[in-house]
C-alpha cells in the first residue's frame, strides 16, 4: 500500500474513532426521566411543540436527535470501513454500457426521477419521508448512471474525492446545526427551544431547522450509499 493510502488510513481510523467517543460521551450525561408515557407526549403535544405534521420526523430530528446524530455515524463508520478494506485495488474505468434504448430511455426520464427525492427530502418534516428516504433513492440514481454509461463516464462527473468531501462536510453540518442551539442559550440540537423559526404547521417553511436536517442527512446518505458501491467496484479488479 502507498503511503498516501496509509495515511488515508489513519485519518479515516481517527475519524471514526472521535465520532465513537461523541457518541458514547452523549450515552452518559445526566437524562431526566418524566412519569409520563413519552408515546403519550409525542403524539399529545408533538405538532404543537415542533410544527411538524410528520411526528416521526419531529422524534428523530427532534425529540431524539441525538439518535439520528448515532446513526448518521453509523452511516460514517461503514463507509470509513469499506474505504479501508478496498483501498488496495485500482477502480478501472471501463465503458461496459447497457444497450442504447436503455440508456435513451433514462435519459429522457432522468430528470424527472429526481423529483421523487427531492418532494421526500422537502416535505419530509410534513408527510411520509425524510433524508434518510430521499438520500436513499437519490443514491440509487446516481449509481444508475454508472450502470448505464459505465465508470468511465461516471468517475470523471463524480469523483470518490468528491462524494467524501459531500459526506464529511454534511456530518459538520449536522453538528453545527445542533452547536446552533448552544449559541442561542440552550442545548445541543435544541430546536424550537432555541428559538429556530416555528412557523405554522403545514407549511413548507416551519418546525425549525427539521428541514434543513432533512437535507443535510439526505446529501450524506446519497454520498455514502455511491461510495460503497464505487469501494466494492474495486474488488472485482
Amino acid at each position: 500500500m502507498s503511503r498516501k493510502g496509509k495515511r488515508r488510513q489513519r485519518w479515516i481510523v481517527l475519524g471514526v474513532l472521535i465520532c465513537c467517543a461523541l457518541v458514547l460521551g452523549t450515552a452518559i450525561l445526566p437524562m431526566s426521566v418524566s412519569a409520563e408515557r413519552v408515546s403519550d407526549h409525542y403524539i399529545r403535544y408533538g405538532v404543537s411543540e415542533t410544527a411538524a405534521l410528520n411526528l416521526v420526523s419531529a422524534v428523530l430530528l427532534d425529540y431524539r436527535s441525538f439518535d439520528t446524530l448515532g446513526e448518521a455515524t453509523v452511516i460514517f463508520a461503514a463507509v470509513s470501513a469499506v474505504s479501508v478494506l478496498m483501498s488496495g485495488g485500482g477502480l478501472s474505468r471501463n465503458r461496459r454500457t447497457l444497450s442504447n434504448l436503455a440508456r435513451c430511455a433514462v435519459a429522457n426520464i432522468y430528470p424527472v426521477l429526481w423529483l421523487f427525492p427531492l418532494y421526500v427530502i422537502l416535505h419530509g418534516h410534513l408527510s411520509p419521508g425524510g433524508g434518510f428516504h430521499g438520500g436513499v433513492t437519490m443514491g440509487v440514481l446516481l449509481i444508475m448512471i454508472s450502470v448505464l454509461y459505465g465508470t468511465a463516464f461516471s468517475l470523471p462527473k463524480l469523483s470518490l474525492t468528491a462524494l467524501s468531501y459531500t459526506e464529511y462536510s454534511s456530518a459538520l453540518a449536522f453538528i453545527l446545526v445542533g452547536l446552533a442551539g448552544v449559541v442561542h442559550g440552550s442545548g445541543f440540537l435544541s430546536n424550537i427551544g432555541a428559538g429556530f423559526f416555528k412557523g405554522s404547521p403545514g407549511d413548507l417553511v416551519s418546525a425549525g431547522f427539521l428541514p434543513l436536517l432533512n437535507v443535510i442527512i439526505g446529501f450524506k446518505v446519497a454520498a455514502g450509499l455511491v461510495s460503497i458501491y464505487y469501494q466494492l467496484l474495486r474488488s472485482g479488479d
